[in-house]
C-alpha cells in the first residue's frame, strides 16, 4: 500500500513539474513576444492566450495578442523559438490588411456590380524596413513611400453570371474600367492585382499592372484584353450554370 501510495506521488509530483515547466514557458514566451512588439512599436502588448500543438513537423505556438488602442486581437502563428522568429512585420501588416479591406470595400461598394465577396491584402517591398514606431497607417504608408512600394492584391467575386450578349458584356467592361479608374485616383496601380470573377467562372477578369506588365487599359474596350474565357467558353459555362440551376428546381 505504502509503495503504491508512493508511486502515485512520484506521479503528481512529475505531472505537477511539467504543468508547472509549461506555464514558466508559456509566460516567457509571452514575455519575450511583449517586449519585442514593444520594442518595435510605441505601444503597450498583451499576450492574452497561448496554445501549443504538434503538426508533424514541429512544435509551434498560436499566440494571441492585444495592442494598446486596437479593439481586434491579433493571432500570431510561431515555431517553437517563437520570439526570435517573429517576423518584423506580423501585428502591423495584420492592421494594414484590416485597414485596406476597408477601404477597398468603401471603394468597390459604389460601383455597379452585384459583388458577392471583396477580399484585398496589400504589402510593401522596400529593401530598407519601414519605420513602425509609431504605427502608421496603411494610407500613411502610401503617402510617404509612394505607391510604387505598395503591392495591392483585389480578388472580387460577382453574383451574377457574365452575360453572353455582346451589348452586355460591353457594359460589364465598362462597369471594370471604371473600377479600376477609381483605383488609380487612389493611387492603387503601382503594383496592382485585380481579379473579379462572375458566378459559375463563367468570366474572369485578371488585371495586373507592374513594372514588367505595364498599363494597357486606357478605355472600356481594352478591359476584354484581361478576359480569362472567351466567348464559345462563355457560352458554354452559361449553359452548365442554367442546366445546374434548372437540376436544383
Amino acid at each position: 500500500m505504502k509503495k503504491l501510495i508512493g508511486v502515485i506521488l512520484i506521479l503528481f509530483l512529475v505531472i505537477g513539474g511539467l504543468w508547472i515547466f509549461a506555464v514558466f514557458k508559456d509566460h516567457q514566451i509571452a514575455k519575450d513576444i511583449e517586449h519585442k512588439l514593444e520594442e518595435r512599436m510605441n505601444r503597450e502588448f498583451k499576450v492574452t492566450n497561448i496554445v501549443s500543438y504538434n503538426d508533424g513537423s514541429g512544435d509551434y505556438y498560436g499566440v494571441t495578442v492585444e495592442m494598446e488602442g486596437i479593439k481586434d486581437l491579433f493571432t500570431l502563428e510561431q515555431n517553437e523559438d517563437a520570439p526570435t522568429s517573429l517576423f518584423r512585420y506580423d501585428v502591423i501588416s495584420e492592421l494594414w490588411r484590416r485597414q485596406y479591406r476597408q477601404q477597398i470595400n468603401e471603394i468597390i461598394k459604389q460601383h455597379p456590380l452585384q459583388f458577392e465577396d471583396i477580399d484585398g491584402t496589400v504589402g510593401i517591398q522596400r529593401e530598407k524596413p519601414v519605420k513602425i514606431k509609431n504605427v502608421p497607417s496603411i494610407q500613411e504608408i502610401r503617402e510617404q513611400y509612394g505607391k510604387e512600394d505598395i503591392i495591392d492584391n483585389i480578388d472580387i467575386r460577382v453574383k451574377t453570371a457574365f452575360p453572353t450578349n455582346s451589348s452586355q458584356q460591353e457594359s460589364e467592361n465598362e462597369k471594370v474600367y471604371n473600377l479600376l479608374q477609381d483605383l488609380r485616383n487612389h493611387e492603387m496601380d503601382g503594383n496592382l492585382s485585380l481579379t473579379i470573377e462572375y458566378k459559375g467562372s463563367t468570366q474572369i477578369y485578371k488585371i495586373l499592372i507592374n513594372d514588367t506588365q505595364k498599363d494597357i487599359y486606357h478605355n472600356p474596350e481594352d478591359m476584354k484584353k484581361s478576359w480569362y474565357k472567351d466567348q464559345k467558353a462563355i457560352e458554354e459555362l452559361n449553359n452548365k450554370l442554367k442546366a445546374k440551376e434548372e437540376d436544383k428546381t
